[in-house]
């Protein structure tokens, strides 16, 4: 019994992923490639692409109780949404871009590496890039799962990117063994040389996805803390930076009423991302995320539950300090991507401080 037990032990351990809580991450960037240079704009796109996924579905995570009915795309629906994705990234031009949700290695998007088939499909001029899993197995034992998985954080770059580095976030409370399978959340933070920038006052750009489906326990209220903690040391060290992803949380005192009844159990009355608000700048405002009026020109989200008719709430953000960087633009492209994932791309532009 004991052999048996070490030996399924050993097993899961061997299939599973486990990141250290701080570690580098995978870094590609040619010795040429252009600086940033001081008081210039960085035009920023960020998006979860849900793993090319597109709109045509109802995975099984899409309704409560986890019953959708469909566990993974078709093959032509991941490369019409590959031409999509490509397609609104050539027209935006952006500098950098983030992505959420991009699978290499998942049995579901059929084993394809979707970072290296979307740089292959997107300008040369984005000649950096660097990525990290946040779920990797070789195998899922849930009935609707049962295949491999890898998803991760990518950051793709016009500029040099100086160093690239993992963070671990907090995870969801687990039994030893389900806490290898399940999904470990994390922060890809990139830095830039800047040029003409004081020494050590690079700029810094940090990519995350938080967890969903954490109500019940404070797993949410953790990973906005780790986030928290990190911005306010980069801004203790006076670094420009910004953080942008998927937080999967609501602005704090956003009527819960005004979404899907399907939606509500999703969300905690008191957002965890209060703190956030208040000790940072949103680069959508609060006010007009709350007013009826103004507020669905920054929803983000389009679910894919059958009963959501389009857009109606904001969970991606954007979080910096307006001490450091200067937002000048900021806005959600919803008119042309409401059928390519079940986020919208957020298309910000910032100026770096000047020499």
């Amino acid at each position: 019994m004991v052999l048996l037990v070490a030996a399924f032990a050993g097993l899961v351990y061997a299939i599973t992923f486990h990141p250290a809580d701080v570690q580098p991450a995978d870094l590609v960037c040619p010795a040429d490639a252009p600086e940033l240079k001081a008081g210039q704009d960085l035009k920023v796109l960020n998006w979860n692409v849900q793993y090319m996924g597109s709109k045509n579905y109802t995975f099984w995570y899409d309704v409560p109780n986890s019953d959708g009915p469909d566990l993974r795309p078709k093959p032509e629906s991941i490369e019409a949404t590959f031409q999509k994705v490509a397609r609104v990234i050539a027209a935006e031009d952006p500098d950098l871009i983030l992505i959420q949700e991009i699978n290499e290695g998942a049995g579901y998007t059929d084993d394809i590496d979707q970072l290296a088939e979307l740089l292959g499909r997107i300008s040369p001029e984005y000649r950096c890039h660097s990525d990290v899993f946040y779920w990797k197995a070789d195998f899922v034992p849930h009935p609707k799962v049962m295949d491999s998985v890898g998803m991760k954080l990518a950051t793709i770059s016009k500029y040099k990117i100086a160093k690239a580095t993992r963070y671990q976030l907090p995870l969801i409370p687990a039994s030893l063994v389900m806490q290898q399978f399940n999904l470990k959340r994390a922060v890809l933070e990139t830095e830039f040389p800047v040029t003409g920038a004081p020494e050590g006052r690079g700029f810094v750009a940090l990519n995350t996805h938080l967890d969903a489906f954490a109500q019940g326990d404070d797993t949410m209220q953790r990973q906005v803390a780790f986030l928290s903690d990190h911005m306010n040391e980069l801004r203790e060290e006076g670094r420009p930076f910004f953080v942008s992803g998927d937080f999967n949380l609501l602005p704090p005192d956003f009527p819960l009423k005004d979404l899907p009844e399907f939606a509500w159990t999703y969300y905690n009355p008191d957002s965890e991302l209060r703190p956030l608000f208040e000790d940072f700048t949103s680069a959508a405002p609060l006010p007009k995320l709350l007013n009826p009026a103004v507020r669905a020109q920054y929803y983000t989200f389009f679910s894919n539950n059958p009963e959501a008719s389009g857009p109606d709430r904001t969970i991606d953000h954007v979080f910096y300090d307006s001490d450091l960087l200067r937002l000048k633009n900021y806005r959600v492209r919803q008119a042309d991507t409401l059928d390519i994932s079940d986020h919208l791309p957020m298309s910000f532009v910032f100026q770096l401080p000047a020499q």
